[in-house]
């Protein structure tokens, strides 16, 4: 099946491979850092391929709560993932929040997309991603994606 795909960069700045440490643990503070730490990633996800496409290796964990609650036990000294959802984890585990923080740095940033099917005929429009584009458009010049943004991951990095 091939699929349109419609690019919307009104995650940019937002959604980004990032780095969460302990906060006692001092010393990442740049990519370069990372040679020298233990690192935790999502087996799977696409945050492992980018540290190993780094040349650098980690241990692998099934999910991102297990991965955290190794950061918060020291189990490794880092974990890359996408800023988003670590914000959200945190939001929802505030008991091991205190003990993670997020780098200053990103590795990658990255766009996210909407895929929709393509019309039968190259002359038909798409009511389908139009009305995906119209509502997109509506949320962002309300004010309301940024409200739903800070809703479910706090406060952004721009």
């Amino acid at each position: 099946m091939v699929a349109g795909v419609v690019m919307i960069s009104l995650f940019t700045g937002s959604l980004a491979s990032t780095l969460t440490r302990n906060q006692m643990t001092v010393g990442v503070s740049e990519y370069n850092d990372l040679a020298n730490v233990s690192i935790g990633v999502v087996e799977g996800e696409n945050p492992m391929s980018l540290v190993r496409n780094k040349g650098l290796s980690a241990a692998g964990y099934s999910s991102l709560s297990d991965a955290l609650f190794a950061l918060s036990e020291r189990k490794v000294t880092t974990v890359v993932h996408d800023e988003p959802v670590i914000r959200h984890w945190l939001r929802k585990h505030p008991q091991q929040a205190g003990s993670i923080g997020l780098a200053d740095f990103y590795l990658r940033k990255e766009d996210y997309g909407i895929a929709v099917s393509k019309p039968k005929l190259s002359s038909e429009r798409n009511e389908l991603l139009d009305r995906i584009n119209l509502a997109l458009v509506r949320l962002k010049s309300s004010g309301r994606y940024d409200e739903i943004l800070h809703r479910y991951l706090g406060n952004q990095r721009n």
